[in-house]
């Protein structure tokens, strides 16, 4: 079982700016988006890119989430460095001053052919060693790694596509089957989080970050 600990996702103090140690991860419900006037909240470019999305699901996932980080940015100011992901029902978004970062989600689906992506997007050494978790964990440990991967490469301005995923191992050593609450890799320490029942959560933030604040709009 994937070892994360469930945070409170506490409501925001308007007062409170970002410090250089911290790192923010919001949440909010994707159907915020639909509510009237949120569009206003995104820039002109945004606004076009939503309006031409064909599936009602994607776009209002694309007006919850830039909304959101539009709103960090304008709350913060610069500098600031924003990661988004959406899944389901759900947006996260990871805010912080001293570098980049990147933020994934995903809900925890079992019906994926999980084995089919497996050898597609993860190196040998990965796919070998979650092929060794007892079949009922298989899917958990698969997902500990997407998000993983996930997160470092937008972190590091990477595209997620297989070729990148299948280079880059996020896990340095496989002589345990047993899962880290965090990790080092490269100048980023990547760490999980339950986003909401049923979805996990994987952040990749500078090695100077201290401490991860957990937050919902009020």
């Amino acid at each position: 079982m994937i070892p994360i600990e469930s945070f409170p996702w506490e409501p925001a103090c308007a007062e409170t700016l970002l410090e250089d140690n911290i790192l923010e991860i919001w949440r909010v419900p994707v159907e915020s988006a639909a509510q009237a006037g949120q569009i206003t909240g995104l820039a002109s470019e945004e606004q076009a890119r939503a309006e031409c999305m064909n599936s009602p699901v994607r776009r209002a996932q694309y007006i919850a989430g830039h909304v959101l980080a539009n709103r960090l940015r304008s709350h913060h100011g610069a500098p600031l460095f924003t990661s988004l992901s959406h899944s389901g029902e759900w947006v996260v978004v990871a805010a912080a001053r001293n570098g980049p970062v990147g933020v994934d989600m995903e809900c925890l689906r079992t019906e994926r052919p999980l084995k089919q992506l497996s050898r597609r997007f993860f190196p040998p050494e990965e796919d070998a060693w979650l092929a060794q978790f007892p079949l009922e964990e298989q899917s958990h440990v698969f997902y500990w790694l997407w998000t993983a991967k996930e997160a470092l490469f937008k972190a590091l301005g990477m595209p997620a596509d297989a070729a990148h995923f299948a280079a880059r191992r996020v896990f340095a050593s496989f002589g345990s089957l047993s899962l880290p609450q965090d990790l080092i890799v490269g100048n980023h320490k990547v760490g999980w989080f339950c986003a909401a029942p049923g979805y996990l959560g994987a952040y990749a933030a500078p090695l100077n970050i201290s401490r991860t604040h957990f937050l919902r709009p009020e």
